[in-house]
């Protein structure tokens, strides 16, 4: 049972380097679009900086005008926020389209070159699941998934490093959930990706059945098989729904959870930031400032956490392909 696991880990590993190296002719244009996510993200989280000179300078010392020179500058970054947002999606849709037209045109020709034996074992209607239906699952990740995630992780290295700055102790209790999220996700990485090849393999099952039932009408409705291949219709669908929903299980059980501990974390850090307050030993506006960084900190933990479970159902689908 171990080897088999082990050849799981090493064949989803390389089906994730095979589906990566898809990205590299385009390496200019998801550099640009990785750019553009970097400047969008240092803008953001410039607001709660500007937080913390509000609270514990302006607003105490009737600086009227600089609140609003404090408004007006967090509304242009926020601008500027989503101008980048704008244009990195406009080059990462047009990116994804193109690596998925190429996947689809490396497929065909592969298909056109295998052997009689091996479509004498594999209907061709499978074949044209794999190349048109598993290929389309692999755009929501080539678009935005991979350039996603390595943005996420330079934030949560950005973001811890302003907590450090602004209080270490506080800083720690953050750190202390992440240990715990990555030992939830190891031990519900096999389940997911076991539950979502189960899915891949049942729909190309269907789309199988439904593509030799259309082609072969006539025969069906000269020898009255109709009703026969709708119950074994129904029958597909149905074990098609229970597989999707298992799959989606498993997903979702990674999301509440990392919440959860996420709002712990929270908790935790204003009864100790209430402390410190008393203490002397941090301000008003630095404990405000410290809160909103942590849920800048907890937001991409939260994402990663449902890019893992897409990489899941994306690699399931690129073994297929």
């Amino acid at each position: 049972m171990a080897n088999e696991d082990e050849d799981d880990i090493e064949l989803s590993i390389k089906t994730l380097w095979r589906l990566l190296g898809l990205l590299k002719p385009y390496k200019w244009t998801i550099g640009l679009a990785l750019l553009l996510m970097l400047l969008g993200a240092l803008a953001t989280l410039s607001g709660p900086y500007l937080t913390r000179i509000l609270i514990d300078d302006y607003v105490p010392n009737k600086k009227v005008n600089g609140v609003f020179i404090i408004g007006g500058i967090y509304a242009l970054l926020m601008i500027f926020n989503g101008l980048c947002v704008r244009y990195r999606l406009k080059l990462m849709v047009g990116t994804g389209n193109q690596i998925i037209e190429g996947l689809r045109e490396q497929a065909f020709e592969k298909a056109q070159r295998l052997s009689f034996s091996f479509y004498d074992q594999m209907p061709s209607s499978k074949v044209m699941v794999r190349i048109v239906y598993n290929t389309d699952q692999l755009q929501e990740i080539l678009k935005h998934g991979f350039v996603n995630l390595i943005i996420d992780l330079l934030r949560i290295g950005l973001i811890f490093s302003i907590l450090v700055t602004v209080n270490f102790r506080l800083s720690l209790i953050v750190l202390a959930s992440s240990p715990l999220i990555g030992l939830l996700v190891a031990l519900l990485r096999s389940t997911i990706h076991e539950r979502w090849q189960s899915v891949q393999q049942k729909n190309s099952v269907v789309n199988a059945f439904l593509q030799e039932n259309i082609a072969g009408v006539k025969v069906n409705q000269s020898y009255l098989r109709e009703s026969g291949n709708m119950e074994r219709m129904g029958e597909h669908l149905r074990h098609s729904v229970r597989l999707w929903l298992r799959a989606i299980a498993a997903n979702n059980a990674v999301f509440p959870i990392v919440l959860c501990l996420n709002g712990v974390a929270i908790v935790i850090t204003y009864l100790y930031g209430f402390e410190q307050l008393q203490q002397g030993l941090i301000t008003i506006g630095g404990l405000v400032t410290f809160v909103q960084y942590t849920w800048m900190f907890n937001e991409p933990v939260v994402a990663m956490s449902q890019y893992y479970s897409q990489i899941m159902q994306a690699i399931s689908a690129a073994e297929r392909v």
